[in-house]
């Protein structure tokens, strides 16, 4: 009845059911089952219907070890009710694809973290080169200021006493 399967410990996602009939519809149910007894500890999915061209899971079952069981329902409505391992159930331990897109996402969003960090570092060291040379500028600018005006205040005191006394070029 289950024709295609996937194997043990992988993250193959796809059964296939087969009927001897025609127009056979299907239904199966998922179970949780224990991964040292295999004794079922919980129905992850109850009878559901299909048509067996392929059941695909790789979307909504986690990892763990799972019983796959599939019964065929003949046009005249007579279902199958008898489940042997390798005819019409199969039990597995699926492990989930790894989430490539999640990690190369989180793996970009790290690095433009640390893009963006670096970049801001240098534009404060930037910030703070040009602030220091803008003080010395002023500092220059405000020494040139106090050394003219304490020449003019030399020159105004020189002439000043210049001439009081009256002596004057000649």
């Amino acid at each position: 009845l289950i024709t295609t399967k996937p194997e043990d410990d992988t993250s193959d996602s796809l059964f296939v059911f087969e009927c001897d009939e025609p127009a056979c519809l299907f239904e199966y149910m998922i179970e949780v089952v224990d991964e040292d007894t295999d004794e079922v500890v919980s129905t992850f999915a109850e009878w559901t219907k299909t048509t067996g061209v392929g059941l695909d899971y790789v979307d909504w079952l986690p990892g763990g070890r799972y019983r796959l069981r599939a019964r065929a329902i003949d046009p005249s409505g007579n279902v199958d009710n008898v489940f042997d391992e390798s005819r019409n159930q199969h039990t597995w331990t699926y492990v989930p694809k790894i989430p490539l897109a999640l990690i190369l996402s989180i793996l970009f969003a790290f690095l433009l973290m640390i893009v963006a960090v670096f970049l801001e570092i240098r534009r404060r060291k930037k910030k703070a080169a040009l602030e220091r040379y803008a003080l010395k500028r002023m500092r220059r600018k405000f020494k040139g200021m106090q050394k003219k005006n304490q020449k003019a205040r030399e020159a105004k005191a020189g002439k000043g006493k210049g001439k009081g006394k009256g002596t004057g070029k000649g």
